[in-house]
Parts: C-alpha cells; sequence; structure tokens
C-alpha cells in the first residue's frame, strides 16, 4: 500500500512538473491574449459546468452518499478541476 501511494504521489509531482513547464513555455505565454479574447467572445453560461442529469433512486442515492469515495474517484475529480481550471487561464 505505502508502495503504491509513492508511485501516485511520484504521478502528482509529475503532472505538476509538466503543467509549470507548460505554463511557463513561450507559446502559452504568447497565446495568452487569444485566450483571454476567447473568455470575453463565450457567454458567461458555457463557462459553468452542465448540471449533471441524476435518474438514481432515493436509495441509491442514499447508499451512494454513505459509502466512501475510494481515491481514484477522488483523484480523477480533482484532476478534472485543475485541468478545467488550467484550460480557463
Amino acid at each position: 500500500m505505502r508502495r503504491r501511494l509513492q508511485e501516485l504521489h511520484d504521478h502528482i509531482k509529475q503532472v505538476e512538473h509538466a503543467h509549470t513547464l507548460i505554463e511557463s513555455s513561450l507559446f502559452w505565454r504568447a497565446t495568452y491574449p487569444l485566450r483571454k479574447l476567447r473568455d470575453l467572445l463565450r457567454p458567461a453560461a458555457t463557462l459553468a459546468p452542465a448540471p449533471a442529469n441524476n435518474y438514481t433512486s432515493e436509495k441509491q442515492t442514499e447508499t451512494n452518499a454513505a459509502a466512501s469515495e475510494d481515491f481514484k474517484a477522488a483523484y480523477s475529480r480533482q484532476a478534472k478541476q485543475h485541468l478545467d481550471k488550467f484550460l480557463r487561464k
């Protein structure tokens, strides 16, 4: 378990390093005005995430809420949030 946790931490560091390299690249800095223009032209409604359709029963919802979220799902959700934030820059 500790070995797997260390592998995941190493992977996170690699992704963070790649993210830093991208943001510090000349291309990323040069295209900043284009991204800002895109954000100004895009309606604000498209920036908000679409609401999820929830067709589960109340019992399933309670069961899902009571169950603990596994590490992979939490990591995936956090990675998506970071990617969204990164792409909005």
